[in-house]
């Protein structure tokens, strides 16, 4: 996250010039938010009879390597069907961390035990999917492993999008007070990367986004970060409602 205040020449900008503030929360972190507020609560699955080398979508079609399905061009991985078991995982065992949270010790962890198992791997795949899908449509069905879902549009907004964005605000608040710029001096938001401009770009693929607040001449600039009401908060307004 960077704040800059931007010369009339911009010839002129140097590195003194910004001021700059770390989040160590990115895309990973988003998908793992999904995968423990989406589906590992108990409510929010349920067994499922069949083979557990198969994945099941919404329009009811069974994805196969190397088929696409729903016109959202995702290919299944190829998965050691034996092992395609949710107890596999053994996440009660993890202290799993809080949504919108840097907690790297914890995230690591998580990381490692979803990439080393093929349950794990099929999840991380579904996060990075269920994230572009809740966009378009009001829920999701699927089906993994020995597993199944409903997953909703608006339980992404409240669960996963809004701590996000209020620990993206607090950050953003602590760098307005380390510069004692007052929010109305904010001219225009720069989001950039596919987590910060997540849900705001206008084609809903471009990842970087610009966002003028005022018709005046930008002079002071937000980079890579949403800005309280004005930038970000619409994002899970919009994937609750």
């Amino acid at each position: 996250m960077a704040l800059v205040d931007l010369p009339s020449a911009l010839q002129n900008l140097t590195y003194q010039d910004f001021t700059l503030r770390s989040l160590p929360y990115a895309g990973k972190a988003l998908d793992q938010d999904i995968i423990c507020q989406l589906l590992y609560p108990t409510w929010s699955r349920q067994s499922r009879r069949g083979s557990s080398d198969t994945y099941t979508f919404g329009s009811g079609q069974t994805a196969k390597p190397g088929t696409f399905v729903d016109g959202w061009h995702w290919q299944p991985s190829e998965s050691a069907s034996k092992i395609m078991t949710w107890d596999s995982l053994g996440l009660e065992s993890l202290n799993l961390p809080s949504p919108g949270e840097p907690d790297p010790f914890n995230r690591q962890r998580l990381q490692q035990r979803l990439e080393s198992l093929p349950m794990g791997q099929s999840l991380l795949e579904a996060a990075k999917y269920l994230k572009l899908i809740l966009q378009q449509q009001d829920r999701f069905n699927l089906e993994l492993g020995d597993q199944q879902w409903t997953v909703m549009r608006r339980e992404l907004g409240s669960r996963v999008l809004l701590p996000y964005i209020q620990r993206l605000n607090r950050e953003l608040n602590a760098l307005l007070t380390q510069t004692g710029v007052p929010i109305q001096s904010i001219n225009q938001v720069i989001c950039t990367g596919g987590t910060a401009s997540f849900g705001r770009s206008p084609a809903g693929s471009d990842k970087n986004c610009r966002m003028p607040l005022s018709s005046k001449t930008p002079t002071l600039t937000v980079a890579l970060a949403p800005l309280k009401k004005t930038a970000s908060l619409p994002v899970a307004e919009s994937l609750m409602g």
